[in-house]
């Protein structure tokens, strides 16, 4: 990779990519930025008989880690950074660019695999960036959230249909189908709840009833792929992956040992770049997800419609999604009291 480490600054230090022809080579040049840790954004700037340019710029580092942020950056990148110290009024007052790099790029686990954390962030963007996953459906006014859902009992696949409903006013959860067991409903209320079996109506204590409904929502099924984002950003372990392959159009990532407490391994699509396995392992054993027909419910919300849970290679869950709608609202009565 080429390297630019500039010389001691005052003030505080920004940097700076070099140009860019489109916006598509500044946003991955900004997730580049970004899986460093550092907070870029991008600048588009208009210039007669040419059209549209790009750069990518990070602002008001320390003095003391814009070097090294600059390093760590070029590296990735695979290009120069240029460091600048501003002054008050953010116009560049000293411009110290890089030298020329005394070394060949190299490529990341083996020839022309793109290093994991540009896989990530890649996959970071497809699945709604920040403003997606379960912030996108935190934001819906109500949901229609339907699925089958199989679970092992006794090396046996139960399976059961299931319906929920829910809004500011209330929620409900219809559950059929399921063998050996009857129907149900259950509805959480302003004013209480109650479970419905063969017509009749029982009064459950209001707080342990949502606990319930909440449990077959999508922020319980749907964990791993709602909360990528937030994990790619916050949790150790993804800093620590390394593409080990992309065999089949699929990048692996993966680390591990006893250092880390264990092993991970993330498989995610090359085009639409939607995750479709991860796998952890340690002492206590392996628990593998497996995620397949990835659909755009609404902006920035993209989930999988199948999803696998596997248990030291053995399947125990298998969620089926046939809807998930965001709302304005329920229909009238969709909540009504039994």
């Amino acid at each position: 990779m080429f390297i630019w480490i500039a010389a001691a600054l005052a003030g505080n230090p920004s940097l700076e990519s070099s140009t860019l022809d489109t916006r598509a080579e500044a946003l991955d040049m900004r997730a580049l930025a970004e899986a460093e840790g550092l907070d870029a954004r991008i600048v588009r700037r208009y210039v007669s008989g040419s059209g549209w340019e790009y750069t990518v710029i990070v602002d008001d580092l320390d003095p003391d880690a814009a070097e090294v942020a600059a390093s760590a950056w070029a590296e990735a990148a695979g290009e120069g950074i240029t460091i600048f110290r501003r002054d008050g009024d953010d116009t560049p007052a000293v411009e110290l660019p890089a030298p020329t790099p005394a070394a060949e790029p190299h490529a990341a686990a083996g020839a022309d695999l793109l290093e994991a954390q540009v896989v990530l962030q890649h996959a970071v963007r497809a699945l709604g960036g920040r403003e997606g996953g379960r912030a996108s459906l935190d934001r819906a006014p109500a949901l229609r959230f339907e699925y089958v859902r199989e679970v092992r009992s006794d090396d046996v696949l139960i399976s059961a249909h299931h319906e929920l409903l829910r809004s500011a006013d209330g929620q409900r959860l219809r559950i059929t189908g399921q063998e050996h067991a009857v129907d149900s409903t259950t509805l959480v209320h302003p004013e209480g709840a109650w479970v419905q079996v063969d017509g009749t109506a029982t009064e459950r204590d209001r707080d342990r009833a949502a606990e319930v409904v909440n449990d077959f929502g999508p922020e319980q099924l749907l964990a791993y792929p709602l909360d990528f984002v937030a994990l790619v950003e916050s949790e150790p372990g993804y800093r620590l992956l390394r593409t080990t392959s992309d065999a089949g159009g699929v990048y692996v990532l993966e680390y591990g040992g006893p250092e880390v407490g264990g092993a991970m391994r993330l498989e995610i699509e090359g085009q639409a770049w939607h995750p479709v396995a991860v796998r952890h392992a340690s002492e206590a054993g392996e628990v593998r997800y497996v995620f397949a027909d990835w659909r755009e419910i609404d902006t920035g919300l993209v989930l999988p419609f199948e999803v696998e849970l596997h248990r030291d290679g053995v399947l125990v869950d298998r969620l089926t999604v046939a809807d998930i709608a965001v709302l304005k609202e329920l229909e009238d009565g969709a909540l009504a009291l039994p």
